[in-house]
């Protein structure tokens, strides 16, 4: 792939040619996964199914019971990253900041980086002032139809509600609250400059929980960033697996040495 900077914004997974290239399983970089705020492994099984036996990915738990900001998870991430094979970092919503913290240092191993539905800087400033009631009130007492309006909207459906449901009574209240604190507050901006990789975000179109801009701030600094946007809500990779897993498998394929 090019190195020269891509801005453009790409509608659909599947219109057109392929986006990128593909290569064979052996040839290819390894694909690190960074969950969203749940920090579990357990809701991106459906889009690693989907990404098939040609994408070997690893999947990484964060702590459900510690307390860990953006830069406490880029440490306790950055020895689990591959040491013996290139590999491209995916940063899922909350995770965003911590692969731009990581693509910042420049791992000599480093292809690439994915973002999906992500930011730099906190997507929602105005509500920072409202910090307070994450810890007041813990995600328990939310009605599940909280989260599904902003997470999936149309995309909701019985298993995907049961699965949220599952994994975000697994993660302790606190760590759940103060995950959400550290996005509003969060800020990496000055980082994107450093990052000399390709970086393929993915924007939910009907995404609640982002504004489109969020994608803007990553273009603006680094400098080989492809935007596709895609038919979806904020949790893309859960809501339609098969298609991102599509678009990613091929921006992966094209990272393969030559």
């Amino acid at each position: 792939m090019s190195r020269s900077t891509t801005r453009g914004r790409t509608r659909g997974a599947h219109a057109g040619a392929p986006l990128f290239a593909t290569a064979s399983r052996s040839r290819l970089p390894k694909l690190v996964l960074l969950p969203g705020l749940h920090g579990t492994c357990e809701l991106l099984q459906p889009f690693v199914a989907a990404l098939g036996d040609g994408i070997d990915a690893l999947a990484i738990d964060y702590p459900r019971d510690r307390v860990l900001d953006h830069a406490q998870l880029a440490d306790f991430v950055r020895p689990k990253l591959p040491a013996d094979r290139p590999f491209v970092l995916l940063g899922e919503s909350f995770s965003g900041p911590v692969a731009l913290r990581l693509a910042a240092e420049r791992p000599r191993r480093l292809q690439g980086v994915v973002l999906s539905t992500s930011f730099a800087a906190s997507p929602r400033p105005a509500m920072r002032r409202f910090a307070g009631l994450a810890r007041t009130v813990p995600a328990s007492a939310l009605p599940m139809s909280v989260f599904t309006f902003w997470l999936l909207g149309r995309w909701s459906t019985p298993a995907l509600r049961a699965a949220f449901a599952k994994v975000l009574s697994e993660v302790e209240p606190e760590v759940l609250a103060e995950r959400l604190i550290a996005s509003l507050f969060a800020d990496v901006t000055t980082l994107l400059p450093d990052i000399r990789v390709p970086l393929l975000y993915l924007r939910g179109c009907a995404d609640r929980l982002l504004p489109p801009t969020a994608a803007d701030v990553i273009t603006a600094g680094v400098k080989d960033t492809r935007v596709v946007d895609l038919d979806a809500p904020h949790c893309l990779l859960q809501a339609i697996p098969a298609q991102a897993a599509k678009v990613v498998g091929e921006f992966v394929g094209q990272l393969a040495p030559k």
